[in-house]
């Protein structure tokens, strides 16, 4: 039976979750590796991994685990779940090749805006943005990104 901590929350399921991001930010890890950056015994985290990697949401390359590709399954459901998406797309297409910019449409998700599209203008300048990326959510009254609205009607 599973162990709740924290009010209710299962304590494997965000073990488990820890060792995706990581696995994320280093592009790629290994058991020892991740053990050694959680402080946690080399066992619990195989346990996780080999769990994971079944489930098929980790591919193994020799004794390194990365992310596999399952992932986009999610990510592009739950991107067409906002009904917004499917009327900004061609509008920010039409903005960037007017302006020659980069746009980039933000939703707002768990107290962080969140890339869900960005179209490419003729001129555009990289911004290290890239989908699927959060950053901390602003105030739409000062930043760039919340000053401009598209209209979608």
């Amino acid at each position: 039976m599973a162990t709740t901590k924290d009010g209710g929350t299962i304590e494997s399921v965000r073990r488990s979750m820890e060792i995706l991001e990581l696995i994320k930010d280093r592009e790629g890890a290994g058991v020892t590796e991740l053990a050694n950056e959680l402080d946690w015994a080399k066992s619990t985290v195989h346990t996780h991994l080999k769990t994971l990697e079944e489930n098929e949401f980790l591919v193994r390359n020799g004794d390194r685990y990365d992310l596999s590709l399952r992932f986009m399954n999610f990510g592009e459901y739950a991107k067409h779940r906002h009904p917004v998406y499917s009327s900004i797309e061609p509008k920010l297409e039409e903005l960037a090749s007017e302006t020659e910019k980069r746009v980039q449409f933000l939703v707002q998700e768990h107290g962080y805006a969140v890339y869900v599209r960005i179209a490419e203008g003729e001129h555009s300048v990289s911004t290290g943005a890239a989908l699927g990326r959060r950053r901390p959510q602003v105030d739409p009254r000062t930043s760039p990104a919340g000053r401009s609205r598209i209209d979608t009607r």
